[in-house]
This record gives structure tokens, sequence and C-alpha cells, in this order.
């Protein structure tokens, strides 16, 4: 009984001179093949990660930066006021200094 086992065992598991060699290493070249293709895929796949990570952290940086220009914009825009209300305010500064001045003249420099 326990032949006969050992024999069905010895049936199952055993490689004869029936397998060429050839097939051997051509099952051999195509396991290699396999697994290089899959590291090739996985560093392919590590690249276009990378990428896309790229990709979204320079449209989080355009997105800021619309963000600003829209802020130095708003600012430009606040400036030009100012400068306008400067520009008025200087204007009656100059004509009260002229009407000041021509009043002075008139009076011969009397007070």
């Amino acid at each position: 009984m326990g032949e006969e086992y050992h024999d069905v065992d010895r049936r199952l598991w055993h490689i004869g001179k029936e397998i060429p060699l050839a097939i051997i290493l051509a099952i051999g070249l195509q396991t290699f093949g396999a697994v290089w293709w899959f590291a090739n895929l996985s560093a392919k796949v590590d690249n276009i990660d990378a990428k896309v990570v790229g990709l979204t952290q320079s449209t989080v940086t355009a997105a800021e930066a619309r963000g600003a220009t829209e802020i130095n914009q708003m600012r430009n825009i606040e400036q030009d006021r100012r400068i306008s209300e400067l520009e008025k305010e200087l204007r009656n500064l100059i004509q009260q200094h002229q009407q000041a001045m021509m009043m002075f003249r008139n009076n011969g420099g009397r007070r």
C-alpha cells in the first residue's frame, strides 16, 4: 500500500525525459519576460502618478496666482481711487492758493 501511494505520487510530480529542455527554457523566458513587463508597467504607473501630482500642484499654484492677480487688481483700483481723490484735493488747494494770492495782490500785500 505504501509503495502504490509512492508510485502515484511519483507519477504526478515527476518530470520525465519526454519534456524537451527548449520548452522548459521557453516557459522560464516567458516568466522572466512577464515579470520584466510588469516591472516596466509599474514604473510607468509611478511616473504618471508623479506627473498627476505635479499637475495638481501646478493647478493649485495657478489658482493661487489668479487669486493674487485679483487681489492686486483690487488694490490697484483702490489706489487709483485714492490718487483721483488726492488729485482733486490738490487741484482745490492750488485753486485756493491762487485765490489767496490774487486777494493778497489786490490788497497790496496788506492784511
